[in-house]
């Protein structure tokens, strides 16, 4: 006897899944032929049950949900299309109950990248109904799960998502710890201290400065009176982690402490300290500051130094000059605080350094002087297969500046990766502040990006364009959409006209391009190596690579999905079917998104 319509629910589809995907995986061909005439049979005992019925809606809906919790997601959405052209109109309930169950069977599979998967699938849709998977997945065995798990559960506040971070405490991967307390210190849990005192004191001396920010955070009597036993321990590195703390959450109960450290006897303590008792226009401090002003470590003596010209010591800016026009570069990178430094700026940005360049320049930016455009723009348009920008902090961590290395000086290559995608999140960052530069320079710099076509930069310069939601933006994005030889930045164009103007032919250009490139896997979760020596692997000026196609795929369906259009249900549902297996599930919270 066939199953009604009305018993099939979410939970058949999700309890039937594991046995279809995975048993009948490893059958003998003819066996998986016999299963699936069995299948046939089935689906006609529907039919069969409903020929009494002239409305052949309820049957079709029967069939849908069957294929669904045997997996077969392909076979279930071909069905639905052909319900939609009997019906013409989307039944939302339906299409809710697919990407659920297609997002239910990931979570169910167990396999590491198809629980990331759902997990981003769930993250899109926005929806409460996945809690109970959440509490599942907080205890996986995979790091990556964990932690995407916890991430998810940070944006719920509600009593079961407080539960389950705290669950998360007996984790054994240290770092979700550690972020699963910050997740509570921050909710203000009231066992939170305690918890944080326990980890603490089960871990090596060594990982204690980690724990700091989490008494800042808390910033009760208690918390701030562990954090004065904390500046005085015998640990440097506990003493530097609770001055930047005080420094950076504006604890002036430490002032006291911070006075008493200045005459510590390391030069680090001594710099992280005045910079604090500076930031907070302490007086008492003026005579021990001026006293470190003559230090012979010279990132002391520039802390100290501005420390006393924050307290209207202007005397002491020609010393601050000095030190940076005789190269330090973190003296360099504090003019750009400091009034009337334009003529030294310029002094230094002629330098024959590079280094002292860059700096000079990203001081200049600071400013919004366009003199820094030139440095400006090769840094950010470098090649970043051949040079990349390394981000060196002073020994007490209060300074920061950026050099200029050459990738082959590298001793380890397996960095290159990592070194090259925080290069272009630095150029990404240098990118978004010459938006204050006039108009006419600012262009000089977009210009560049699009004519060296570096794609890396293209989604925060289009970004940048479209904050000024005028005309010439748009129309240069317009002549932009046209650019040969570029097909992501044609896409990256349409896509952000077709949000502001809504105009047809530029959703059509988006529309075409999901249907050309819809085959590649949106989200690749494990790293793909590739072999250099073959041809296949090569990648052109006129093709896109792995991550930009990505980039463009997500946000032209999300774009899609907010658009609330029954085309853009359609290609969604089109790619589902005919793209990317592994696209299915995120495309599942799209659709979720969409329809909600």
């Amino acid at each position: 006897m066939g199953i009604p319509y009305k018993k099939i629910t979410l939970l058949s589809l999700v309890v039937s899944t594991h046995i279809f995907s995975h048993e009948v995986s490893r059958l003998h061909p003819e066996e998986k032929k016999r299963i699936k005439a069995l299948d046939l049979v089935e689906i006609n005992r529907h039919t069969n049950n409903f020929k009494s019925n002239k409305n052949i809606h309820p049957m079709m809906k029967s069939q849908i949900l069957y294929l669904m919790s045997k997996g077969d997601q392909v076979g279930a959405l071909r069905k639905y299309r052909q319900y939609f052209k009997k019906t013409g109109q989307h039944n939302y309930k339906l299409l809710r109950e697919m990407s659920l169950a297609i997002i239910e069977q990931a979570v169910s599979w167990g396999e590491e990248e198809d629980t990331l998967l759902s997990l981003i699938a769930m993250e899109i849709a926005q929806e409460d109904s996945f809690t109970h998977h959440l509490g599942k997945l907080i205890h996986s065995k995979y790091y990556p799960v964990q932690a995407k798990t916890l991430s998810l559960l940070r944006r719920i506040d509600n009593e079961y998502s407080e539960m389950l971070i705290k669950s998360c405490l007996s984790s054994q991967f240290i770092m979700l710890r550690l972020e699963a307390l910050s997740i509570l210190v921050q909710k203000h849990n009231e066992s939170a201290l305690g918890q944080v005192e326990a980890l603490m004191n089960m871990v090596h001396h060594f990982y204690h400065p980690m724990f700091v920010d989490f008494y800042a955070l808390a910033g009760t009597k208690y918390a701030i009176s562990v954090m004065k036993q904390m500046i005085s321990n015998k640990n440097l590195n506990l003493n530097l982690a609770t001055i930047l703390a005080a420094r950076n959450y504006r604890i002036e109960e430490m002032i006291p402490n911070l006075r008493h450290s200045l005459t510590h006897t390391s030069p680090i303590i001594q710099e992280a300290a005045a910079v604090a008792l500076g930031s907070f226009s302490d007086s008492y401090s003026l005579s021990r500051l001026k006293t470190l002003s003559t230090s012979s470590h010279e990132e002391t003596k520039l802390a100290a130094l501005l420390a006393l010209y924050s307290m209207d010591q202007k005397d002491y800016k020609d010393e601050i000059i000095n030190l940076a026009k005789n190269g330090n570069l973190f003296a360099i990178s504090s003019l750009a605080s400091l009034d009337n430094t334009r003529r030294a700026l310029h002094e230094i940005y002629y330098s024959d350094d590079n280094n002292l360049r860059i700096n000079s320049a990203l001081s200049m930016l600071e400013k919004k002087n366009p003199l820094s455009i030139p440095v400006i723009k090769d840094l950010i348009t470098l090649d970043s297969n051949v040079f990349y920008i390394e981000v060196v902090n002073s020994p007490g961590k209060c300074f920061r500046a950026l050099r200029l290395k050459p990738l082959s000086s590298l001793e380890k290559k397996e960095m290159i990766p990592m070194v090259k995608s925080h290069t272009v999140m630095i150029q990404n960052q240098i990118l978004s502040k010459t938006i204050d530069l006039p108009r006419d320079k600012f262009m000089k710099i977009i210009d560049d990006i699009f004519l060296k076509k570096r794609n890396t930069l293209i989604p925060t310069a289009i970004a940048l364009l479209e904050n000024f939601d005028d005309d010439e933006s748009k129309a240069y994005l317009s002549k932009k959409a046209t650019m040969p030889g570029a097909p992501f930045i044609r896409t990256a164009c349409h896509l952000s006209l077709w949000k502001s103007t809504k105009k047809k032919q530029h959703k059509e250009a988006i529309t075409s391009w999901i249907k050309q490139f819809g085959k590649h896997e949106m989200i690749s979760i494990q790293q793909k190596s590739t072999d250099k020596d073959s041809k296949k692997n090569q990648i052109s000026e006129y093709e896109l690579s792995l991550e930009e196609k990505s980039h463009l795929l997500i946000q032209a369906f999300l774009n899609i999905s907010y658009s609330r259009e029954k085309a853009g249900l359609d290609c969604i549902l089109e790619a589902m079917i005919n793209g990317h297996e592994k696209n299915r599930i995120p495309l599942a919270g799209v659709l979720l998104k969409t329809i909600q």
